[in-house]
């Protein structure tokens, strides 16, 4: 790990962002319906880089390894021997490879290497791991001797493109704390945990239930958990260290613009008591939730970022990437 230099004083902003096109929405929504989305992801991430750059933002793409091949024949190549065994088949991306064009330029919607090898040319940005298949970490059916396969074959994935990952984020935020050691044992030293309050607490996809969806609604509406900043020097060090979410960024939608304006409002305001109090304020999104309304999204990522700015001149607040805040906590 590298030393990095920190005054308590100074807040800090982790941004994570979870790459992962249609492998992370196969149980979810038809290709067909999603396209529109997908479709629009490579000029969103174009956009969000730039803005990254412009505001000297740090961030970590977690990626899902599925991607990061250039033919559908390495593509089956990398794919582990041991699979997860989920009680619900339609989980699985497995089932999905039959679907899978030759390429990137016949199927822009699995393949996405183009588009890493963008991020890992713009400055400040880190690769991590979104595992390899967007596997599932608390769905029954999983196991540690498939996940531990399945995080082999991401390494792997990403050391063909001279990649060693070393931030995690587990897809759907299933965060599994038996799985600390494999992540460890594979070189990750720090992942995005969930928020320590009982309405966000890990569940299976089915076992989401009506409360966690009321609680998590009031939340984006009103200041219901207070801001989801934390201090770094209350922090466990143990590696793999966990680095809770601060808040999503909701994308802007025609149907909700409200919502997505209070979303964003209470981003800013996290930000300011983060920066004020000398504690790390983790926020994450989707990119290809920003590649529908575009411009719209786009408007609102540079309010924050603007308001980001502000913060680093007025309070000295840091932007940094997850591994970098990790070492930042190891090393404290």
């Amino acid at each position: 790990m590298n030393e990095t230099v920190r005054s308590p004083s100074q807040g800090t902003l982790i941004v994570s962002l979870d790459l992962e096109l249609y492998w992370g929405m196969v149980d979810i929504c038809p290709l067909e319906k999603y396209k529109s989305h997908l479709l629009c992801v490579r000029p969103a991430v174009d956009r969000i880089l730039e803005l990254f750059d412009q505001y000297s933002i740090h961030a970590t793409w977690a990626v899902v390894g599925m991607l990061l091949f250039q033919t559908k024949e390495e593509l089956l190549e990398g794919i582990p021997e041991q699979k997860p065994q989920y009680k619900d088949p339609t989980l699985s991306t497995y089932h999905e490879l039959e679907h899978v064009g030759e390429n990137e330029w016949a199927d822009p919607f699995h393949f996405g290497l183009s588009i890493i090898e963008r991020i890992r040319k713009a400055p400040n940005q880190e690769i991590g791991s979104h595992t390899f298949s967007h596997y599932y970490c608390l769905e029954e059916g999983q196991d540690e001797k498939s996940f531990r396969a399945d995080m082999e074959a991401a390494i792997r994935a990403s050391n063909r493109i001279g990649v060693q990952p070393v931030s995690f984020v587990f897809p759907r935020s299933q965060v599994n704390m038996n799985y600390r050691g494999v992540l460890r044992n594979l070189g990750l030293i720090c992942f995005r945990g969930n928020r320590n309050k009982p309405a966000f607490r890990n569940l299976a996809y089915g076992q989401n239930g009506l409360p966690k969806q009321v609680w998590g609604s009031l939340d984006r509406i009103i200041n219901s958990f207070r801001h989801h900043t934390y201090s770094l020097e209350l922090m466990d060090p143990s590696v793999p260290i966990n680095l809770p979410e601060s808040r999503f960024f909701l994308p802007f939608s025609d149907e909700r613009p409200n919502l997505h304006r209070r979303n964003a409002q209470k981003i800013r305001k996290g930000l300011s008591y983060a920066a004020k109090h000398g504690q790390v304020y983790h926020l994450w999104w989707h990119p290809h939730n920003f590649g529908k309304n575009l411009e719209e999204n786009m408007r609102n990522l540079e309010q924050v970022l603007r308001h980001v700015h502000h913060l680093r001149q007025t309070f000295g607040m840091q932007s940094m990437s997850m591994s970098e805040c990790a070492n930042m906590i190891y090393l404290s």
